[in-house]
């Protein structure tokens, strides 16, 4: 499944036509075997990809492109690879012959990468320790008119080892707009350290998500898997946070904590914007199932959770350092824990011989536990973290 981009000029109604594609298969790098095509040395041809980087497993998915962006002042592409752990920016100008070679276009160099950022380990300029992007996803530039305009910013999922994710704002190493300063022969291509990151205790999302500058300065993020959305000044306050109230089978009843509910990416939109034209913008009724009067008290929802549902999940309460279930699940169940404003911590399949949750990096608090039981159904209930 080496990566391809295609773009299709439309023929209404529902047809297209391919007026430019480029390959990732045209651009490889190998130094196993000398018999074979493009033999040559990792590090010194790191515009092209190494074929024998399996970014840690050799399933069909192996590159996993899961974003690509267009900048047409630069007419450049960037690709963003989950499991390399890199993005790659290359030419749009070229033709698709062009695209193919190692020639051409405005830059000069075909279809080969002009730049790539994230994991010089890759090309054999670095180790795990020189990694600056982690499964990331929603590679952009940040468009001119924002403050940022030109860097480019990324969702770094497994930022930190798999319990905590980061917003990744870098300034791409050129010498002019759009020409990339090489790094010489042993270098990696630059710059060595973000120039702006966001993470906070509780912000994680193993999988999607996503990130946009706005106008103003501010950051809207998606947390992905959680399906929260929300947005950051530069110095990490929270502004504005919205949990998306819709999982697989349609909306949820309000006050319940959200599951199933992953958004892959969001934009914002203007009032102004031109798709708006014409449409009814008046707000609906809400989204939630069985929502509270508008004219309500409002209440901790902890409070409407059921004690009866101790029969499913019993379990120690507080809970100092381990979660301690008093009866064995019949088969494997899914749990996840959720602060009181819903969001995701921490989640994980509890075996039918297990018999506890390490909760030791919690800090003290309320929470909320939700287990789902393919045998004994779901249910939620409380506890205190010590």
């Amino acid at each position: 499944w080496p990566e391809q981009i295609v773009e299709v000029e439309k023929v209404f109604p529902d047809q297209g036509i391919v007026v430019w594609e480029w390959r990732l298969w045209d651009h490889l790098v190998q130094d196993a075997d000398t018999n074979l095509p493009n033999f040559d040395a990792i590090d010194q041809r790191i515009e092209r990809f190494d074929i024998n980087q399996t970014g840690g497993g050799i399933a069909a998915d192996w590159i996993h492109g899961n974003a690509i962006a267009y900048n047409e002042d630069l007419d450049q592409i960037a690709l963003s690879s989950r499991k390399m752990n890199e993005i790659y920016v290359i030419d749009h100008s070229t033709t698709t012959a062009e695209a193919a070679s190692s020639s051409g276009g405005i830059y000069g160099q075909g279809g080969d990468f002009l730049y790539r950022w994230g994991n010089p380990e890759m090309y054999g300029r670095g180790d795990s320790t020189d990694q600056t992007l982690h499964n990331q996803h929603d590679i952009q530039w940040i468009p001119d008119d924002r403050p940022g305009g030109g860097n480019m910013i990324a969702f770094s999922n497994q930022h930190y080892q798999g319990v905590g994710s980061a917003i990744i704002e870098f300034i791409p190493a050129e010498n002019s707009p759009g020409f990339y300063t090489h790094p010489g022969t042993s270098d990696p291509f630059g710059p060595a350290a973000s120039e702006w990151e966001y993470s906070a205790t509780g912000f994680f999302s193993g999988a999607v998500s996503g990130c946009d500058r706005q106008p103003n300065g501010t950051t809207l993020i998606t947390q992905g898997s959680g399906g929260r959305l929300f947005e950051v000044k530069q110095d990490g306050t929270l502004v504005w946070e919205y949990i998306n109230p819709v999982w697989s089978i349609g909306p949820m009843v309000q006050g319940t904590p959200p599951t199933g509910n992953s958004v892959f990416k969001v934009r914002r939109y203007a009032p102004n914007y031109s798709a708006f034209d014409g449409r009814d913008l008046t707000p609906g009724n809400l989204i939630e199932l069985n929502p509270l009067p508008s004219d309500c008290e409002i209440h901790d929802t902890l409070i409407s959770i059921a004690e009866s549902e101790e029969v499913l999940i019993a379990f120690t309460n507080p809970v100092a350092e381990q979660l301690k279930f008093t009866r064995p699940f019949y088969g494997s169940a899914d749990y996840r824990i959720t602060n009181s404003i819903g969001q995701n911590l921490k989640a994980g399949i509890v075996n039918r011989g297990s018999r506890t949750i390490d909760v030791s990096d919690l800090v003290s608090g309320i929470y909320l536990i939700t287990v789902v039981s393919e045998n004994e159904g779901h249910a939620t209930r409380r506890f205190v973290k010590l």
